[in-house]
């Protein structure tokens, strides 16, 4: 039996697929020391912007906003992503607080405001402060619009910026978040019988896993040898048996939920004899692509 192996990790080149993202226990607001604030309600329909007091604007008052994600776990594949919004501001007699929107293509606009309290805004008026929020929940691959304005609002002081979330072919993603884990697949292939013993490993925990071979084009269509991995198989190791050795032949797993992410490993494509190679993002299918 002629042995091939395998590893199906989605990365990605160079250090970007490697790296793990900030862990957060939970989301909250945030404000540097000696700076006491609350967050507010937003206004349905807000009022129309002040004018604003002579010399300010954006570029005084707004000294650096940062956009970055963020992610908090409550069990090892019970993880979400949070957008983090850090702005450093010049704290005046004229700023009580910042408004934070956010909105993705297709979304509602999300609004929070963060107000200080009087005592220490009049303390620390003139200096740098900085306030954080990171409850703002986003998906793999998501664009965010974030807009940033004074509370009480003055024309022409926004801050504008966008941030797009890390894709799911961050290995961070793919060990940790549930809308990005496809399960590890190796495989042994025996020419003589014509069949392929696959394995599966890191599947979604609490689901059954789904494993068929197809014919890869634009999409992947099914040949109709499949079967199903219950979630509590001690032996997650199953025999697919095909015709011919085709090299858009592929195995395809996915977990038994809505919209899954599904990986496909090609065993014939290119393939070299006892070589060891691991699959690009390509072989990644996007529950974005429908797959029959």
């Amino acid at each position: 039996m002629m042995k091939m192996i395998l590893l199906v990790s989605l990365c990605c080149l160079g250090l970007a697929g490697a790296a793990e993202l900030e862990r957060i226990e939970s989301c909250g607001v945030g404000c540097s020391q000696g700076l006491q604030c609350r967050t507010k309600p937003h206004a349905f329909f807000p009022p129309p912007c002040q004018n604003r007091p002579e010399g300010l604007d954006a570029s005084s008052v707004f000294r650096n906003i940062s956009l970055s994600t963020v992610m908090r776990c409550e069990g090892r594949q019970k993880c979400w992503l949070h957008l983090r919004i850090g702005i450093q501001l010049r704290l005046t007699e004229a700023v009580h607080g910042v408004s934070v929107c956010t909105v993705s293509p297709g979304m509602m606009e999300e609004c929070r405001k963060i107000i200080f309290r009087r005592s220490s805004r009049e303390r620390l008026s003139g200096l740098q402060v900085e306030v954080q929020s990171d409850c703002t929940d986003v998906s793999p691959g998501q664009e965010v619009m974030v807009t940033v304005k004074t509370a009480p609002s003055y024309c022409g002081v926004t801050w504008t910026g966008a941030h797009k979330a890390p894709e799911c072919t961050s290995q961070d993603l793919q060990r940790h978040v549930p809308e990005c884990i496809t399960g590890r697949l190796s495989y042994d292939i025996n020419p003589e019988t014509k069949e392929l013993m696959v394995s599966v490993s890191d599947m979604l925990e609490d689901y059954d896993y789904h494993l068929r071979l197809c014919h890869k084009d634009f999409i992947c269509m099914g040949t109709g040898e499949g079967t199903r991995i219950k979630m509590n198989e001690p032996e997650r190791i199953v025999k697919l048996s095909y015709s011919q050795p085709l090299p858009c032949l592929c195995i395809e797993g996915w977990s038994m939920v809505t919209d899954a992410p599904r990986v496909q490993v090609c065993p014939f494509r290119d393939r070299k004899s006892s070589s060891h190679f691991v699959v690009t993002p390509a072989s990644f299918a996007s529950p974005l692509m429908k797959t029959p």
